[in-house]
């Protein structure tokens, strides 16, 4: 069974639409933050946001609603609410006496290694995401940037950790909302590079073992099931936890998070409140490769009483059936996107809302 990874662009891609819909679990009926949503075209339109909704337009349909650990759900006429069935039931926790954690878990990574090295698919079709929002909080403000662009990976056989990228139909968005609205993207642009580089995510399609190294009497076992296992630790101002989720003995979804407890009262400061590392692979009864990933960052930055949150992503989600033309070379992300311009779009009070 293929599962979905949220790809989180912070905000939908649209700001002038006229309806809206709210997206629930349908088992307990809470809102669901981060569903991707995509048009007949398998193009991405949006997201939810915190309380589940999303802002679309008659032109959209059908829409085609994706979301980790739910099945796929499409619609074809207006509706007020879309309800996503849980991916089956949560498995029950298994109580072992003993378990050896590191040996079952070295064996579950040199299995899934084996599996990625038989794959034959060399080409996943996808799409390249990227955004970067800054948020003043004081005078509710906020500064957007999003690159787009269709994506195809070629794995070289021939060589360990080692891609192509073959993007095209790039696109770059930027705007800002508030009393003091920007119009110079070259400001804010660097900030991309505070989080890790794409190429990061790739490192992490088994090729190479060790990429994979977890030191559990660091990050001690918090919690197995019959499908995943939960390590972490909590120092009080720094949690960081390892999700592993496996299926048919190979690796489903590998994510790293970690939250810091920033210090608010300080006159100047920078902190990484939460960053994330998240990998999920398509898994069927022929191919086994890394197919979704994501990489997130959130930081708090304060100067002269003045607060800022800045919420980072980068990430690549694989998109089933569509192809995309590939050119006689490939480029980098970074150099692909240099010379395409940003669309600006004027302020809308509507775009972003800011909840303190």
């Amino acid at each position: 069974m293929k599962t979905y990874l949220t790809i989180i662009l912070l905000l939908p891609f649209f700001a002038f639409t006229q309806s809206i819909l709210t997206i629930v679990d349908s088992l307990n009926r809470s809102p669901l933050e981060h569903v991707a949503i995509y048009n007949s075209n398998q193009e991405l339109i949006g997201l939810s946001n915190e309380q589940g909704t999303f802002s679309f337009n008659e032109k959209s349909f059908p829409m085609i609603f994706t979301c980790y650990r739910y099945h796929p759900k499409i619609i074809s006429k207006i509706t007020d609410t879309v309800y996503m069935a849980p991916q089956g039931k949560m498995a029950k926790e298994v109580v072992v006496g003993q378990f050896d954690l590191a040996s079952y878990y070295q064996k579950l990574v040199s299995i899934s290694s084996v599996s990625a090295a038989s794959n034959q698919t060399n080409k996943i079709y996808g799409t390249y995401l990227e955004s970067i929002l800054i948020i003043d909080i004081k005078n509710k403000d906020s500064i957007y940037l999003g690159k787009v662009a269709n994506l195809t990976l070629v794995k070289n056989k021939d060589k360990k950790d080692s891609y192509q990228f073959f993007p095209n139909g790039g696109k770059k968005t930027f705007w800002s909302t508030g009393k003091h609205p920007q119009k110079d993207s070259s400001k804010y642009e660097k900030w991309a590079d505070i989080i890790p580089q794409f190429n990061s995510l790739l490192d992490m399609d088994l090729s190479n073992p060790k990429a994979y190294q977890l030191n559990f009497k660091k990050y001690p076992l918090m919690e197995r099931t019959e499908s995943s296992l939960l390590c972490g630790n909590n120092t009080g101002d720094v949690s960081q936890t390892y999700r592993i989720t496996f299926n048919d003995k190979c690796i489903e979804t590998w994510e790293n998070e970690t939250h810091t407890s920033c210090d608010t009262t300080k006159t100047v400061d920078f902190c990484f409140a939460k960053t994330k590392k998240a990998v999920q692979f398509n898994h069927d009864e022929i191919n086994y490769y890394l197919s979704n990933g994501l990489l997130e960052g959130e930081i708090i930055f304060k100067m002269n009483g003045e607060g800022y949150l800045i919420k980072l992503v980068k990430g690549f989600v694989e998109q089933d059936g569509i192809t995309h033309k590939v050119n006689a070379s490939g480029v980098s992300i970074e150099s692909y996107f240099k010379d395409i311009p940003y669309t600006f779009t004027p302020a809308f009070k509507t775009i972003f809302t800011f909840h303190p």
